[in-house]
């Protein structure tokens, strides 16, 4: 009984420590392709969204721990009513290599989230980063005009 405990234990023990899933992602998918939308939705803690290189818009809500890794030639274009690419509402985010155009605001932090924001570019956005709550830390990051504020925060 003690060993087959044990192997329980061991085993949720390895299950605890793996690497979440890749989903990969394109700007307009086709049959048996996966939107940045629906990815997002189908999202576990701890997941990885990759995007293909090109053009995202719309309003996206992050509301668990996910990194998103743009590949080069990635950007994303708010869109919708709010202008607000992405809404992060809870969990760690990490969003790497994407550029993030036009609009109001890149990306807006709500309610425990903690953002990381790695290798992105601003540019023709009023605001890159809106701190309503949360936290937020951007690295080797750029904005390409001068009236797109990188963090904004309340």
């Amino acid at each position: 009984m003690r060993r087959l405990i044990a192997s329980v234990l061991i085993l949720s023990a390895f299950a605890l420590v793996a690497t979440g899933a890749t989903i990969h992602v394109v700007p307009h998918p086709g049959p048996g392709e996966i939107s940045l939308k629906t990815a997002l939705e189908l999202a576990q803690p701890g997941d990885e969204i990759a995007l293909a290189p090109g053009s995202y818009s719309g309003e996206f809500t992050i509301d668990k721990s996910v990194q998103i890794q743009g590949e080069t030639g990635t950007e994303v274009i708010p869109g919708g009513y709010s202008e607000v690419a992405f809404t992060i509402t809870s969990g760690r985010v990490v969003l790497a290599g994407v550029a993030l155009k036009g609009g109001d605001t890149g990306m807006k932090v709500t309610g425990n989230a903690d953002l990381t924001v790695d290798r992105c570019q601003f540019s023709g956005l009023k605001t890159g980063v809106h701190l309503a709550d949360g936290r937020g830390k951007i690295t080797n990051s750029r904005r390409s005009e001068e009236h797109t504020s990188e963090l904004q925060s309340h």
